[in-house]
């Protein structure tokens, strides 16, 4: 599925198990969501910043941890799991994009954020 997410793309999903496709489909229709929220709502194309986020190396590693982990049967203690879980339940991505749809004012360019 990482390689898969790499490439944002619902075609490269047809190799994937039937249950990885609906995590696939699911995180992909999310995406789009909030980026034509984002757009009609204020005007903002966030598309690519949410694609960087969704797709950063940092949440797909934190999601491949949690799967070894539990692959593994190591139960982490309580600040290895909550400092992996805050990344791998989109914490930062929530925060940025919670920021702009709550219709906070952006001064100069959306590339520098």
């Amino acid at each position: 599925m990482f390689f898969v997410g790499s490439r944002w793309n619902l075609e490269a999903s047809i190799d994937l198990k039937d249950y990885m496709k609906i995590c696939y489909l699911a995180m992909y229709i999310f995406a789009s969501e909030m980026a034509y929220d984002a757009l009609r709502d204020h005007g903002l194309h966030l598309l690519p910043h949410i694609k960087n986020q969704v797709l950063a190396k940092s949440s797909l590693f934190s999601l491949f941890m949690e799967a070894k982990w539990f692959n593994n049967g190591y139960k982490p203690s309580i600040d290895e799991y909550l400092g992996n879980a805050w990344t791998s339940v989109g914490g930062p991505t929530a925060m940025v994009h919670a920021y702009f749809l709550m219709g906070c004012a952006i001064k100069g360019n959306l590339n520098n954020f």
